[in-house]
């Protein structure tokens, strides 16, 4: 039926997220947004599966190409929403250099939350010499933990 469906549409956004369990299971989910020809506004999850390959962003575009044939959709997609993990960015761009890639901004709130409390911040052992500080995560140390 979701295949049927996005055969009627033109165009139509994707939202990328790859994250680690604390179980270091490792998942991918493809989200879909368009509207239709009645212009009604549609989101939905077009694929969801764990991910047993190393994270590279050749094996992250070849799962993704791989989705996006299977549904029919591969030529429709206008734009992909997703964090700024290296790995997931440079895969976005091995997809088509052609799709816009979009910040997500959402994800940065996240992270300034996350860095400004210093809720996964690890301290140093405490030298009495100097100070310590605690690492700022970026885009790349934080997938593991969204």
């Amino acid at each position: 039926m979701l295949k049927d469906e996005l055969k009627e549409i033109d165009y139509i956004g994707l939202t990328l997220d790859f994250w680690s369990s604390r179980t270091t299971i490792s998942f991918l989910c493809i989200t879909g947004h368009w509207f239709n020809t009645k212009r009604e506004y549609f989101s939905k999850v077009l694929h969801f599966s764990s991910f047993n390959e190393r994270h590279t962003s050749f094996n992250i575009s070849c799962a993704i190409k791989e989705s996006l044939q299977h549904l029919g959709i591969s030529s429709k997609i206008v734009a992909i929403t997703c964090d700024g993990g290296e790995n997931l960015v440079a895969a976005c761009y091995q997809l088509d250099s052609s799709i816009k890639r979009i910040w997500c901004c959402t994800h940065r709130l996240h992270l300034v939350v996350i860095n400004g409390l210093g809720i996964w911040n690890k301290e140093k052992p405490k030298n009495h010499n100097q100070t310590t500080t605690a690492p700022m995560l970026n885009d790349s140390a934080s997938n593991n933990h969204e």
